[in-house]
């Protein structure tokens, strides 16, 4: 079975640092990222603004913690460029989605209700709940 690579939008890795949906989603999603299955990939993007939002919480998370829980994924000026072509009304929505992308990820995994429902060619786009429904099937 191939590994699959799920990209983390920074909602989710703020819900899973500060608990803040309190559902416990977001925790069953990185443990899955334990496994030999799944891969939780964040973008540089994701890290740096999930840092400045925790410290923000009186938690002590660094940089060199979340790389070791996730794959920190590169982006680049190309992921700039083809964030622009995308019909994505945020910026930095479209900017991960671009990074997401051009990473092969194969999941984006996102409470944002308009990234939801962004078409895409190989990427699929799911709420937490319906991937941690995914993978208790």
């Amino acid at each position: 079975m191939e590994q699959v690579k799920v990209f983390l939008d920074t909602n989710v890795l703020l819900d899973y640092f500060t608990g803040r949906m309190g559902d416990g989603v977001a925790e069953k999603i990185v443990i899955a990222g334990s496994t030999p299955y799944y891969r939780i990939c964040i973008s540089v993007l994701t890290g740096v603004n999930a840092l400045y939002v925790i410290r923000k919480c009186n938690k002590s998370v660094t940089a060199s913690f979340l790389q070791k829980m996730f794959t920190i994924l590169p982006m680049t000026p190309g992921q700039w460029n083809d964030s622009l072509q995308l019909d994505v009304e945020d910026p930095e929505d479209a900017l991960q989605l671009a990074c997401a992308r051009e990473n092969a990820c194969h999941v984006m995994v996102t409470r944002d209700r308009h990234l939801l429902s962004t078409p895409t060619d190989s990427l699929r786009i799911i709420s937490p709940a319906e991937f941690v429904a995914a993978i208790t099937e």
